[in-house]
């Protein structure tokens, strides 16, 4: 037995069937058709968070010490403050609560571990996406046109659900180019060419990241391609607006009057129900940011929308949370390996598609991408203090190594 193999064989030992693996799976079949199954009258998708919330918690119990990550810190207080000023409904509370501590789970996670759990989680979103977009094909073959929405809506017989199978394919995408396997992800890109047509907002943010990939790697520049990113963006949302096609701005028009009115914000979960009942009201109100046979969403179809209606002033710190942690990984792009850099783009992938997309972030895929990034920025950082580097930011017993 090689090397290598010896290598994988013993981390494979470490943490096979796992909880950190078990959580993993769990977390990919949500985002899967597999969510939807019924076992004795209960979801597939209740099993997990049950599941996956128990997992953490053995996870926890076995770890004594607390890893201070401040990102993650803050977003746990302004949970519980906004529990505390607007008392959502007490199962959303827990939801959220759930998926943290399951996310902060994978802050314990080792280096080898992450870098296993990255390996993983590139295959099975890339065999999630293979198998989705194959199940589409064998229902009908796509029109030739670029037109593709009649095809995926077929997929909804099926649970195949367009936004999720987006997520799941960019992510396949950055996998591969992140562990430079070209030859898959161009079969990948064939495969998927009906989907590309129709997914505006996956296809800009994984176009963006894979702009500052190369920049990054090609020319040696992290901070040239992290402006690209912002210009890239911006300059495509710029232009939707310029030519009507940003059917995003009423939920931002509406989420910021909220938040003038409410400056607190309405609550976690709350924006459906408010639309719901008026919708009305909305509708007549906000028509001018409609075009014609649009109509006011249930749901804000943006991250920061939402997060802008949910908690008021407070989403500008849960913002800072998700990104002041992917701004430190960007900027140091290149002392990361290439499980990694899958890791920073797959994290940049879900904060940067939040300008326009609103599912993926209340999930617990979201919180275990999380719990990997900021694992990623303390492992750096205490790499950084072992060299009499840099001081650390995150965690004051910095010099402690992970106890496993």
């Amino acid at each position: 037995m090689n090397k290598s193999s010896q290598h994988f064989s013993k981390v494979l030992g470490e943490i096979k069937f796992g909880p950190l693996f078990t959580i993993l799976v769990l977390a990919v079949l949500r985002e899967t058709p597999f969510s939807e199954l019924i076992f004795f009258d209960v979801s597939l998708q209740r099993v997990s968070n049950y599941s996956m919330l128990g997992l953490a918690i053995l996870i926890l119990s076995k770890h004594a010490k607390i890893i201070l990550a401040k990102p993650y810190l803050l977003l746990s207080l302004i949970t519980f403050l906004d529990f505390l000023i607007n008392t959502p409904d007490i199962n959303d509370f827990l939801i959220r609560v759930g998926f943290l501590i399951v996310g902060y789970s994978f802050l314990l996670a080792s280096n080898r571990e992450v870098h296993f759990l990255a390996n993983c989680i590139g295959w099975l979103v890339t065999f999630g996406a293979i198998i989705q977009l194959v199940s589409l094909y064998i229902i009908d073959l796509p029109p030739l046109s670029f037109n593709q929405s009649s095809w995926l809506i077929k997929g909804w017989d099926i649970g195949i659900k367009k936004a999720h199978l987006s997520t799941l394919y960019a992510f396949s995408l950055l996998y591969l180019i992140a562990s430079k396997r070209y030859r898959t992800m161009l079969f990948l890109l064939l495969l998927g060419f009906p989907l590309l047509v129709e997914s505006r907002s996956a296809v800009a943010t994984t176009g963006a990241l894979v702009l500052f990939h190369c920049t990054a790697t090609g020319f040696r520049s992290p901070r040239l391609g992290l402006i690209l990113i912002f210009t890239a963006l911006s300059s495509l949302v710029l232009l939707s607006l310029f030519l009507g096609e940003f059917d995003r701005l009423h939920s931002y028009a509406i989420a910021t009057d909220l938040m003038l009115s409410d400056p607190t914000g309405i609550g976690i979960r709350q924006y459906p129900q408010f639309t719901r009942g008026h919708f009305n009201e909305l509708t007549q109100a906000y028509s001018a940011y409609l075009k014609p046979g649009d109509t006011i969403y249930f749901g804000t179809e943006s991250m920061f929308a939402d997060l802008i209606a949910s908690y008021g002033i407070f989403s500008v710190g849960i913002i800072l949370a998700f990104y002041i942690p992917l701004h430190a990984c960007l900027i140091n792009y290149l002392e990361f390996q290439d499980q990694e850099k899958f890791l920073i783009l797959g994290w940049g992938l879900l904060f940067f598609i939040g300008i326009a997309s609103d599912h993926t972030h209340i999930d617990a895929w979201f919180f275990i991408m999380f719990g990997l990034l900021c694992n990623l920025v303390i492992q750096r950082e205490r790499r950084s203090v072992k060299h009499g580097m840099i001081p650390n930011a995150y965690d004051r017993n910095a010099n402690n190594k992970f106890e496993h």
